[in-house]
């Protein structure tokens, strides 16, 4: 049985806070050699001490992905009430048109590259598949210089599960790129943090506050 831990183990709260800071932007905890995924027990080392407990119930002492995205969208000028948790699941662009009644192309899909091992934001409308030899074009990447990052890197670049990525709110600037047929729409539709949450954004904002390239990258 994992043993409860409080503010009150660690002998500072500067401590406290680099642990959280771990957590919160995702970087991977290790145990011995082996990284350990959300879910599983953790030891969480301050000193000589050892407090065992899941990530779940520690993510519970970091601020919520879905608060965080409210957040980015304040410190944005953009109004955090935007944001729409819904009871149905948006993880995928069919499903949130279906949720929030809009066409599929409206729905922003983020998706993470790692260009040359360097993170990269790639916003690409609901109806269209990235098309990666015309983002090698575009960057000046060969083959082995581009790929699409795991799960397990997309949750430790951005601190978000795939499925509810946003576009903003990561816990480091990610270049973003963003595919030019999203323009097609005043209004775009964007994960908001979870596979149950989503905001709308006019497209012009969207590029805005991503600090967008925008480019032709979908087929």
């Amino acid at each position: 049985m994992a043993s409860q831990t409080s503010i009150a183990d660690f002998r500072s709260l500067e401590d406290f806070g680099s642990l959280l800071e771990v957590y919160s932007c995702s970087r991977p905890l290790h145990r011995g050699k082996q990284a350990l995924s959300r879910g599983s027990a953790v030891a969480v080392s301050v000193g000589e001490r050892s407090d065992f407990r899941s990530l779940e119930d520690f993510g519970s002492l970091s601020v919520h992905p879905v608060q965080r995205v409210r957040q980015a969208l304040a410190a944005a000028g953009l109004d955090p009430d935007l944001v729409r948790e819904l009871p149905t699941d948006t993880g995928t662009a069919e499903a949130a048109a279906r949720a929030v009644d809009a066409p599929a192309g409206s729905i922003v899909k983020s998706l993470v590259f790692l260009a040359d091992d360097n993170p990269l934001l790639v916003l690409v409308a609901g109806d269209r598949r990235a098309d990666v030899k015309r983002m090698r074009a575009e960057l000046g990447l060969s083959k082995k210089r581009l790929r699409i990052a795991q799960p397990a890197e997309v949750f430790e670049l951005t601190g978000f599960e795939v499925g509810g990525v946003p576009p903003l709110g990561h816990c480091r600037p990610l270049r973003t790129l963003v595919d030019r047929s999203l323009g097609r729409f005043e209004i775009v539709w964007a994960a908001a943090g979870s596979a149950h949450a989503v905001f709308p954004v006019r497209y012009a904002q969207l590029v805005d506050i991503t600090q967008g390239e925008i480019l032709d990258l979908a087929e």
